[in-house]
């Protein structure tokens, strides 16, 4: 359960950096 809720939490992490990080690409590639 613990490991779970870890993991969990990781990958929402990692999905919110990603999508930040295509977020300023994109900003870049407007401007």
């Amino acid at each position: 359960m613990v490991l779970w809720q870890s993991d969990l939490r990781i990958s929402w992490r990692a999905q919110w950096s990603s999508l930040l990080m295509h977020g300023v690409v994109a900003a870049l590639v407007l401007l």
